[in-house]
């Protein structure tokens, strides 16, 4: 899982097996949260797990907002160029 701004790369973490929601919680409690600042856009494609009960919540109580992606489209998600 990873996540990126304009000028660096904010979190990474790996799992050794498929990620699931809980994982994804994980990651954007300890992770990606203490990296965010107020005004942050967060950026996010339609997997189910993105779009989990809470996780826009916790994103936008440090002042930061959650945008999804068209439906997949990874020509518009730069994480994809790094990862892939």
């Amino acid at each position: 899982m990873g996540a990126i701004s304009n000028k660096s790369i904010l979190a990474l973490k790996t799992l050794g097996q498929s990620m699931n929601g809980e994982d994804f919680q994980q990651f954007v409690a300890q992770e990606l949260l203490p990296k965010l600042w107020t005004g942050t856009v967060v950026v996010m494609d339609n997997l189910k797990a993105h779009k989990m009960k809470g996780i826009s919540e916790m994103i936008e109580s440090v002042g930061a907002r959650v945008v999804y992606l068209s439906p997949y489209s990874p020509e518009f998600n730069p994480i994809e160029h790094i990862i892939a």
